[in-house]
């Protein structure tokens, strides 16, 4: 007998499955699966009349009670727990039809010596019978306590992050405006006394001199790649529809002069259009394609080429567009002087360099920077590389942001 009163008897019939699905037969659930089920099933569920009387409940129902699950029997759900809201809705489902859910409900302990507040997510299915009227109610409630206690933690963390971020923004500003106006100063200065005092200048004080501007140059440029990197969440901007192919147009529009001045060969094949913040698309490329210019042989004309392996459909409209869970996969290879890949972590990290400043330009942050904006984007981004015969930067990014 099922929990509705009707027979779960199986007939030959039941045991022949439609055409279209199989022509296997599948085993028949009978009652005392259906039992095992109902009795060992680790949430609660109890089945009641029309009338709200306990028809029956699971082991689980009876554990947290303290009671067997034969005291419920017979007994009104409200006379033993006495609750006007829900005893409305319990009703308003009977007269409906309707089932309810409620989600992370409190639920407060008033008969334990140590009243405490727990949290159950709970459904009220009902049961219909020949008229479709309502005959009687299977009730399950899921304690998430846990959950709900992670959900506060999560928020405190969340308030801690803000709170991070405006002291992040704050610096920023700082950084933008008051550190960097006296490195201003002393870069103008220095070259100032450097100007009027050539010929009076002893060699080690000249020297001294020189040696100053530099540094105050190269803070300021600490101070710059610092501020990039931090904007790239603090000034995010929104995602949009974006052509991938056009932005790298773009990107090696801006680094013109130094593709001519190293004469370097570029292959761009068709990219995809994603969901992605422009601005950073922008930074991510131009980072990429800087990267294989700057880290080149001496003698080697810079060899570089950017595609997409994987499959797309170019130009396809939002409605078309793969999921969120699908990444395209962009490829930027060159012919550079390449690394070992047991330093492929370091690489991505800011400000760690696996050559000198005398060696290369820069202050090693720009592959730190396309890392974060491939994060921030869901995506991933890693390299294949030999020394002395170049790198491949291999970027994963979905084709569309996931909303939730």
């Amino acid at each position: 007998m099922a929990l509705d009163g009707t027979e779960t008897g199986c007939s030959p019939e039941d045991h022949r499955m439609k055409e279209f699905q199989t022509k296997e037969a599948l085993p028949c659930i009978n009652d005392d699966i259906l039992e095992a089920i109902f009795t060992n099933i680790h949430f609660l569920v109890a089945y009641l009349d029309r009338d709200l009387n306990f028809l029956k409940v699971n082991k689980a129902y009876a554990d947290m009670s303290g009671k067997s699950p034969e005291f419920f029997i017979g007994k009104n759900h409200f006379q033993l727990y006495p609750h006007k809201e829900k005893q409305d809705i319990f009703q308003r489902v009977v007269e409906t039809g309707k089932p309810y859910h409620a989600f992370a409900k409190p639920f407060v302990y008033r008969d334990q010596a140590d009243p405490g507040v727990t949290y159950w997510d709970w459904s009220l299915l009902p049961i219909k019978g020949p008229q479709d009227t309502v005959t009687s109610l299977i009730l399950t409630l899921v304690d998430v306590t846990e959950r709900k206690e992670a959900e506060e933690r999560m928020n405190v963390y969340i308030k801690e992050l803000e709170r991070s971020n405006r002291e992040l923004e704050e610096f920023a500003y700082v950084a933008s405006h008051d550190l960097q106006e006296p490195l201003r100063k002393i870069q103008t200065f220095g070259e100032l006394l450097k100007s009027q005092l050539t010929d009076a200048l002893p060699p080690d004080a000249e020297d001294s001199l020189e040696r100053m501007v530099r540094a105050a140059t190269r803070m300021r440029t600490l101070i710059e790649s610092l501020l990039t990197y931090s904007r790239i969440t603090t000034k995010a901007r929104p995602f949009q529809r974006v052509d991938l192919t056009a932005i790298t147009k773009d990107a090696l529009s801006n680094l013109d002069a130094v593709i001519t001045q190293k004469n370097a060969r570029i292959e761009v094949n068709a990219l995809p259009g994603i969901e992605a913040d422009p601005h950073q698309m922008l930074q991510l490329m131009q980072n990429l394609i800087s990267n294989s210019l700057k880290f080149q042989k001496k003698e080697t004309i810079p060899v570089i080429r950017i595609w997409a392996p994987t499959p797309f459909t170019s130009g396809a409209d939002d409605a078309k567009a793969p999921s969120h869970n699908t990444l395209c996969e962009i490829r930027v290879q060159d012919n550079g002087i390449g690394f070992r890949e047991t330093h492929l972590d370091r690489i991505f990290i800011a400000f760690q360099r696996l050559h000198g400043r005398s060696a290369y330009d820069g202050v090693g942050i720009g592959l730190a920077i396309c890392r974060k904006i491939v994060d921030r984007h869901g995506g991933n981004i890693t390299a294949e590389s030999t020394p002395d015969k170049g790198s491949t930067f291999i970027v994963r990014l979905p084709f569309r942001q996931n909303r939730e």
